[in-house]
């Protein structure tokens, strides 16, 4: 469970810590969240709503980390189901956030509405239309939607909870939006505008003073994706799976420029 996934972190950074650290060296955990917005931008409700979903789908893990025990919202909302940490284990989670060592690590994809039932924020409804309109442009419609400024959002949360010394995005792309044919997914001008808009975004947080310390797209190379496995290709490389030859697509070619003029 989560609990003993939380103390096995703070047990493998203190051994990271005391057998093995060097100067330069980092040691984190990463988590995946997709930020929300509110459905309703005038309901007070609704605006709870966002903050109690960021609170289970991220304060859950680093809120001990970076504070030492769990959010009081989960102790009231959980009760006496939620486990505690002993005083020992609180001390090592603390330590895990040590800024010598520490950095952030953030996944994240998508955007979403989020709305409180009923004006009850506990149990937040997830949707990703509004008005008959989708909150960004579905590269799969079960869950992964264009929404750039998401990401600056997602952002400015965590720094302004945690502080962390550095955060590092370790996952963020796209799928190729229903059509996986060679010609159309190596001309893969979606992709370019997906990495140009959230890379963009990324950028507006440095300049707040957030210190995000590295990106990396979601993928180099098309894989095995989880559930959806060869159906979806998320590289930003061309893989012919029965030759495994490999093709770098537009996108990787943009990157390449990108990169070459920083």
């Amino acid at each position: 469970c989560g609990h003993n996934v939380l103390r096995a972190h703070a047990r493998a950074v203190d051994l990271f810590r005391r057998k093995f650290f060097r100067p330069g060296m980092k040691i984190g955990l990463v988590l995946n969240y997709d930020f929300p917005f509110p459905k309703d931008p005038e309901n007070p409700h609704d605006l709870d709503a966002v903050q109690v979903d960021a609170i289970k789908g991220v304060g859950w893990f680093a809120d001990p980390i970076y504070k030492g025990d769990y959010p009081e919202l989960l102790k009231e909302i959980i009760g006496e189901h939620l486990p505690r940490f002993t005083t020992e284990e609180k001390n090592l989670l603390l330590k895990a956030s040590n800024h010598e060592y520490n950095y952030y690590g953030l996944n994240t994809y998508s955007g979403r509405y989020v709305e409180a039932v009923h004006n009850h924020s506990w149990s937040p409804k997830q949707s990703f239309w509004k008005d008959d309109e989708p909150i960004g442009f579905p590269f799969i419609h079960a869950w992964l939607y264009k929404v750039p400024q998401e990401i600056l959002l997602h952002l400015r949360w965590v720094n302004d909870r945690y502080h962390p010394p550095g955060i590092i995005i370790t996952e963020n792309g796209c799928a190729d939006p229903g059509n996986t044919e060679y010609e159309y997914t190596v001309d893969d001008w979606h992709r370019v505008g997906f990495f140009r808009d959230y890379l963009a975004k990324v950028a507006e947080a440095v300049f707040e003073g957030i210190p995000v310390v590295g990106y990396t797209a979601w993928a180099l190379i098309d894989n095995f994706e989880w559930a959806d496995g060869y159906q979806r290709r998320f590289g930003i490389t061309y893989n012919d799976f029965g030759r495994q030859k490999r093709t770098p697509k537009k996108s990787a070619k943009w990157f390449q420029k990108l990169l070459t003029s920083i």
